[in-house]
């Protein structure tokens, strides 16, 4: 449920889905680090249709500072990992941005799937363990 859930909402470029409470509630029901990395890999499966968005050459943005700021620093590719963990870690409307520009300057894909798997652990395993914490005890 946290993988397919994740997956569905990071798929959707435009229209942000609300999944969050539901990976609480399974972190209650569930071993919450168990729903955290499920909801990771799920996120960033979704992620790679943006990603593949961007491989497939066509404009699909508008090119704003915060674009090319992302352009320029995606292609140097040991600053790229970086860039991607951090926008990808807390919860960000212009990681799809990101994502797109990744797949479009040749970011390799698995440099995108493991950055983006550690970044949403992160940000899967803070929202599980303190939603947890906060509405369902150990």
């Amino acid at each position: 449920g946290a993988f397919l859930s994740a997956g569905i909402a990071n798929a959707s470029i435009v229209v942000p889905v609300p999944y969050y409470p539901l990976l609480i509630r399974l972190g209650q029901a569930f071993n919450p680090y168990g729903v955290a990395i499920a909801a990771a890999a799920g996120s960033v499966l979704g992620e790679l249709v943006a990603f593949y968005a961007g491989r497939s050459g066509r404009k699909a943005m508008e090119r704003t500072s915060f674009y090319d700021w992302v352009h320029r620093q995606m292609q140097h590719h040991g600053v790229a990992p970086l860039v991607l963990f951090v926008l990808s870690a807390p919860p960000n409307p212009f990681f799809d941005v990101a994502g797109i520009i990744a797949g479009a300057v040749g970011v390799p894909v698995w440099t995108f799937v493991i950055t983006v798997f550690l970044a949403r652990i992160v940000r899967m395993g803070l929202v599980v363990v303190l939603g947890y914490t906060l509405f369902g005890g150990w």
